[in-house]
């Protein structure tokens, strides 16, 4: 169902035609394996990735994936239902990046490992039959934020140590794409209904404070994680899909606030927002692959525009 957004320009809403039947009916599709694991795209050995392929006749792009994990855990190994079936049905190629998390550095150690990985995306990719032009990033939770700000903030909080062959690649995505994803850190640190002091310890990691009750004392201000600190018209298009009933990540305050910025910034055309509203409750929380709108979501892909 079509959602408002509470504040400011409107994104471009989509909603969902579907009857709660069907989407009760769908399920998850098959795990995916890898054709390549652990490729380096940077010079640390933390910094891998792995490689599925489509499986249909179709031919979609390159996806640089990025699990969740409260930006503190995670693996490669966590593919999100509806990105595999972009490669399972839509042609879609998965590159799942392993990026730092806060155990091993804070900000902007992720934030590097998902522009290089785009980068290596358009430089290596060509090698393995991939098309550089065609590269969109898209991740779950905190994987979403970094995917968010991966596109509003290509030419601005690029990494320093990048390998030679990614010297002079450009960083910017095709596309965004974040589910279910804490867009606007500061507020997700005091949001959230399951476990408020999870999300404030989170924030305080992400941002490489000493502790977690002062976050103004944080080494990086919690402003230059939000993507729409950096939205303009240049940026690459944004598809945003959030449950209503998420428990941890807040719709008004992750969602429909981040998403009214980010168009005043960007544009109409160039954020899309599925507030997920339809369906079973559990698609309708933190995970939404099974209630959001599929077909909204392709069609964002094929429109957005090439590199």
């Amino acid at each position: 169902m079509v959602a408002g957004l509470a504040v400011g320009a409107s994104a471009c809403e989509v909603s969902n035609p579907r009857s709660s039947k069907d989407l009760l009916a769908q399920r998850s599709p098959t795990t995916l394996n890898p054709v390549y694991s652990d490729l380096a795209f940077g010079s640390l050995a933390s910094q891998t990735l792995d490689v599925f392929a489509p499986t249909s006749k179709r031919h979609g792009g390159v996806i640089v994936w990025l699990h969740g994990g409260g930006w503190t855990g995670g693996s490669k190994r966590e593919i999100s239902p509806i990105a595999q079936s972009l490669v399972q049905d839509r042609g879609w190629t998965l590159l799942s990046v392993n990026y730092r998390t806060t155990d091993q550095a804070p900000f902007p150690a992720a934030l590097d490992d998902t522009k290089l990985a785009i980068r290596w995306a358009k430089a290596e990719g060509p090698k393995h039959g991939l098309d550089p032009k065609r590269v969109i990033v898209m991740g779950w939770s905190a994987g979403g934020q970094l995917a968010a700000l991966a596109a509003t903030s290509s030419g601005d909080l690029e990494p320093t140590d990048v390998p030679d062959n990614l010297l002079g690649v450009n960083s910017r995505p095709a596309a965004a794409v974040a589910l279910s994803s804490p867009l606007d850190p500061a507020t997700f640190a005091t949001t959230g209904t399951w476990n408020p002091a999870s999300n404030r310890r989170a924030t305080s990691r992400l941002l490489g404070c000493t502790d977690d009750v002062t976050l103004e004392s944080c080494p990086t201000h919690s402003a230059t994680v939000a993507p729409a600190t950096w939205a303009d018209p240049t940026d690459a298009p944004i598809y945003i899909a959030a449950g209503d009933v998420d428990p941890i990540v807040d719709l008004q305050s992750q969602a429909l606030v981040p998403a009214a910025e980010m168009t005043a910034k960007m544009g109409d055309n160039k954020v899309w927002l599925d507030v997920v509203d339809t369906g079973p409750l559990t698609s309708r929380a933190h995970s939404v692959d099974y209630a959001m709108n599929r077909w909204a979501l392709e069609q964002f892909l094929k429109w957005a525009p090439r590199l």
